[in-house]
């Protein structure tokens, strides 16, 4: 406790609060120094440091003499420092004392000024408590706005300068590490950057529990500042780095918490569905194996190639319908696996909805299989589906096709447009394969009680009494019982060589 006067050559670098950071002093001898005034023997006689800064810049030599301040406490950590907040600074402390103070007391602190990391601080203090406040409110900050402070004179120097003060400071847990019990360490993304919050043992709520990766923090805590000495002059000097000192585990906050689905439930999820998925298209596939087996007893009764004809009619049936209910339950799942992360509430949506569509595909195939039912029908109509499925079977088989639409047109009951398809679709694939007809008209006529479909065609015509043994009779059975199924009227009128007519008249429910 001695103040000396010395001799030598010195330089110092400073740091954004005027403070001298790295002094410099080159001595020659041992009696260039000399004491010039021993220390007082009261430690808190001591004058009262500078509020802006312990040890500004001064051409006089500095005090090696004890300082003081006074301040509110805002952390105390027994037996090695604390930190001291004053009206517009807050100063770190450090002390041998290990009795216990609290946030908000109001203490007088004396000791002496040296270096630290980046700022001046107090050591060897001793303290003695004045009087208590209510603790100081946090200062709510975001870490861009603590990076960008730089250099401002000593005058502008108030809350821009935020090491050591208490802020509060949000983000989301990267990870919480422990050290042998004695540290706890909060890893949190805030504002695109790292902050690293510690909690020490001994304090209460330590270690915390119940924090999970990817929540939502609120941390208030003393503001620790890394700065960069790049350039070594006051106006370079900027924040680089940004930690905080928690006093206790009520200093955590939990805004939100992570999804409650973890990865592996979440992965778990998706091969459930898939695994039902996959059960989805065997159920397909033995439905289209109990169709092979329905086709092949109808294979006793007419020839080979009508047979195999109407199974691959059906399969096409079940291809436009089946087929486009699964490519879409394969693009929800896909879009549910991309979201499952970031959003795993749209993730749960499309799975919902793909297992919608999952049923609504196992009804379609059922219907499809009872009745043929026909869902392009329900989308574009009687006309469009006749140019869409019957046109290409005529000019397949090299005949030219047309359709004539006549009366009122209109949408009838999904049961008599899949007949009428049905039929059409018959009446034209026999004309081409069978009878080698070159053309092909269709006429479509609508009354308020009938409608009434006629297929013609320019082929061979066959003889009606021949039909048991002609390749074509089973089909135009199966056209006959279709129209006797809604109590219609069916007709052949057939000469050979000049071709044949097919009609079919369908009674209309009332509207």
């Amino acid at each position: 406790q001695l103040r000396d006067y010395y001799d030598g050559v010195g330089g110092v670098v400073f740091n954004s609060r005027g403070e001298p950071l790295v002094p410099l002093l080159r001595v020659a001898k041992r009696e260039h120094i000399a004491i010039l005034e021993p220390a007082s023997s009261d430690l808190f006689s001591a004058p009262i440091a500078d509020s802006y800064a312990l040890q500004p810049f001064s051409m006089e030599p500095p005090s090696l003499h004890r300082q003081r301040l006074q301040g509110t406490v805002t952390l105390w950590r027994p037996g090695e420092y604390f930190y001291l907040a004053t009206p517009w600074r807050s100063f770190r402390i450090h002390t041998r004392e290990s009795r216990k103070l609290h946030v908000g007391d109001v203490v007088e602190a004396s000791g002496f000024v040296r270096h630290g990391k980046h700022f001046a601080v107090m050591s060897e203090a001793v303290t003695r408590k004045v009087g208590s406040v209510e603790p100081p409110e946090p200062i709510a900050v975001t870490h861009s706005e603590i990076l960008s402070v730089g250099y401002l004179p000593a005058s502008q120097l108030q809350l821009e300068d935020y090491d050591g003060r208490l802020v509060q400071m949000s983000g989301k847990l990267l990870k919480l590490e422990t050290s042998d019990d004695i540290v706890a360490r909060l890893h949190v993304e805030s504002g695109g950057k790292l902050l690293t919050a510690s909690l020490r043992s001994g304090e209460e709520l330590f270690p915390p529990r119940g924090l999970r990766p990817g929540s939502i923090l609120a941390l208030t805590g003393i503001c620790v500042l890394e700065l960069d000495y790049e350039w070594a002059t006051p106006r370079s000097l900027k924040p680089t780095a940004v930690s905080l000192l928690l006093r206790n585990g009520d200093d955590i906050d939990v805004i939100s918490e992570p999804s409650p689905w973890t990865p592996e439930q979440q992965l778990r999820l998706l091969a459930g569905v898939a695994i039902f998925l996959v059960m989805a298209l065997a159920w397909v596939v033995a439905l289209k194996r109990r169709v092979a087996v329905q086709t092949r007893l109808i294979h006793a009764k007419v020839e080979r190639e009508s047979v195999l004809e109407e199974r691959q009619r059906i399969g096409r049936q079940l291809h436009d319908t089946v087929q486009q209910e699964l490519t879409g339950i394969g693009m929800l799942v896909s879009s549910a696996e991309m979201e499952l992360d970031a959003h795993p509430e749209k993730a749960r949506v499309a799975l919902d909805l793909a297992g919608r569509m999952v049923q609504r595909c196992s009804e379609e195939s059922r219907a499809s299989i009872e009745d043929l039912h026909s869902v392009m029908l329900e989308r574009v109509g009687l006309r469009e589906a006749i140019e869409e499925q019957v046109r290409p079977l005529a000019e397949l088989n090299g005949a030219t096709f047309s359709m004539t639409v006549s009366g009122t047109e209109r949408r009838l009951r999904a049961r008599i447009e899949t007949i009428l398809l049905r039929i059409a679709h018959e009446a034209a694939a026999n004309a081409g394969k069978h009878a080698q007809a070159k053309a092909i008209d269709l006429t479509l006529h609508y009354e308020p009680s009938e409608v009434q479909l006629t297929v013609r065609d320019d082929g061979s015509g066959f003889d009606r009494s021949q039909l048991p043994t002609d390749p074509s009779s089973f089909g135009l059975l199966i056209m006959e019982e279709r129209a006797l199924k809604l109590n219609g009227r069916f007709s052949i009128e057939s000469t050979l060589g000049e071709g044949t007519t097919v009609r079919t008249v369908l009674p209309l429910p009332p509207s």
